[in-house]
């Protein structure tokens, strides 16, 4: 928690400074009444690394053996991209990703989750997930719930 604390600070006080220059260029505008370039340069690199993703659903069981767990999902992980369904896509995110996995059976499906330790962020992980037959149930053989 302390680490997305700390990265909503960083944000927050980015897009203040941008703002600080905005008012500033638009102030010089109005006093000359002459037309003026404005460009904020950004770095993408540093502004996605500091972006705070949430959640939309959490893996709560990870069965041994599945494909869920070859790919390295862990009990505990929040789904932060699941394909390209991210937050506040959809009213309905896990019908949307019984959707997308009965759409790529034994194909690469890009999931992006965030995983804690101890309730320490440990950061963003990319997994490549495969949904397959297997000896357990279903394609994944993981327990999806509901961010709330």
């Amino acid at each position: 928690m302390h680490g997305i604390e700390e990265n909503m600070k960083i944000y927050f006080k980015s897009e203040r400074e941008n703002q600080i220059i905005l008012n500033t260029q638009s102030e010089k505008l109005h006093e000359t009444h002459q037309p003026i370039s404005i460009s904020i340069s950004v770095d993408k690199t540093k502004s996605q690394q500091n972006q705070i993703k949430l959640p939309f659903a959490w893996i709560s069981i990870v069965e041994s053996g599945s494909p869920a767990e070859e790919a390295g999902l862990k009990e505990g992980d929040g789904i932060t991209i699941f394909d390209n369904l991210v937050y506040g896509m959809t009213n309905n995110p896990l019908q949307k990703i019984a959707e997308i996995v009965g759409k790529n059976i034994n194909t690469i499906i890009n999931v992006e989750v965030v995983r804690t330790n101890e309730n320490e962020l440990n950061g963003y992980i990319q997994i490549k997930l495969i949904p397959h037959k297997w000896q357990g149930q279903g394609v994944l053989g993981c327990k999806l719930n509901l961010a709330k």
